[in-house]
């Protein structure tokens, strides 16, 4: 698919009318422009960017564009406009004290490239532009002190408040924050809804207790899971059914928990559904007469589904770690999935999917 300048400088107008930018004038006459169509070749606007917009070398400008994954347009023009603004960018680097970011989660940034891919296309092109986002478990603390103090100074002015004042102690040698932080994917979002519905649980108690913590875990876990199919649906409309194909299974487990009974059951309802994902279609190959896919198949593509979004860790040998997606693991094949020798469900989930934990504790309101 071929881009034209015109089509670029008009996306890139689009996707300033979706933000606030503290700019002089000038910039809003630049700006008018655009809006009206009334654009020159993009060198003419570069230079003029440079030389009448942005030309105070001792400023910097910082253009960070969110929220890209809402329902703003339909998903396939989505994808083409979100395509042109990456497209763009690249150009405006000439552009030298402004700094334009977009935040991408990965299912959209995948689906616009699967959608907009042309035989030209290399995606590896694009790694060099990408600033993937790490946060530390020491960050993560320090944002959930930030935001509990930010609740209680609300609440009951302006004190200090020290996670131990909230918090029970350690347990079995586990710290609650730490019990927290293994059933998070090391994301603020995680952290915070697993601390606003401890929080809620608490409600009119003098502290959290392990019992608290284990009561809101429960929310939590199937709040979570929702959110990751609605994050994934448009490019794994069947990764519900695959996941609930689980339900039950021990924590670590092999490929041999897959019966041929669940699998079977796993292909009949999903086949017929219009899922156009390659679940979906190998569903509908493995049903049809003749077929040469085998229940083998779906089973290393369910693991490889459930691998990508973070659900399952996947151990390749026994001197191996466990490798996880959402840590900036590698991608594995379905030929990984029939080489791996044990797999892991993620522990945000164990309450939701009635997973069998490997450490499961007795809970008792009297060792809080």
């Amino acid at each position: 698919m071929h881009w034209s300048g015109r089509e670029n400088s008009f996306i890139w107008g689009f996707f300033c009318s979706k933000v606030a930018v503290p700019i002089n004038g000038k910039a809003l006459i630049f700006l008018e422009h655009v809006f009206n169509f009334m654009v020159e070749p993009t060198g003419e606007i570069l230079n003029f960017l440079n030389s009448d917009v942005f030309d105070d070398p001792q400023r910097r400008y910082f253009l960070v564009l969110d929220r890209l994954d809402e329902e703003w347009v339909t998903s396939k023009i989505k994808c083409k406009l979100i395509r042109a603004l990456i497209e763009e960018i690249k150009v405006f680097r000439r552009v030298s004290n402004v700094k334009i970011a977009i935040a991408l989660r990965d299912d959209l940034l995948e689906r616009v490239y699967d959608e907009i891919r042309d035989g030209g296309f290399q995606e590896e092109k694009y790694e060099a532009y990408y600033a993937r986002i790490r946060w530390t478990e020491v960050e993560l603390i320090e944002l959930i002190k930030k935001r509990i103090n930010e609740v209680f100074r609300h609440k009951y002015a302006d004190i200090g408040m020290d996670l131990a004042d909230l918090f029970p102690s350690n347990r079995k040698g586990i710290s609650p924050i730490n019990y927290i932080m293994e059933r998070t994917f090391d994301r603020p979002r995680d952290v915070i809804s697993y601390v606003n519905q401890c929080l809620d649980q608490a409600e009119g108690r003098p502290r959290i207790s392990w019992q608290v913590i284990h009561d809101a875990e429960e929310k939590y876990s199937k709040g979570r899971l929702k959110s990751l199919y609605d994050e994934w649906l448009a490019r794994y409309p069947s990764l519900q059914r695959v996941a609930e194909s689980i339900q039950g299974f021990a924590e670590t487990f092999t490929r041999s928990a897959f019966s041929d009974t669940a699998l079977n059951e796993l292909a009949s309802g999903i086949a017929g559904r219009a899922f156009n994902d390659d679940i979906g279609k190998l569903c509908e190959s493995l049903l049809s007469p003749g077929s040469s896919k085998k229940l083998a198949d779906l089973t290393s593509a369910s693991l490889q589904l459930l691998y990508h979004v973070g659900m399952i860790g996947v151990k390749m040998s026994t001197e191996s770690a466990w490798i996880w997606s959402y840590r900036g693991g590698e991608v594995l094949t379905q030929g990984d999935m029939k080489r791996a020798i044990s797999f892991r469900v993620h522990r945000m989930f164990h309450r939701a999917l009635r997973i069998k934990s490997d450490d499961a504790w007795k809970w008792s309101s009297s060792q809080d």
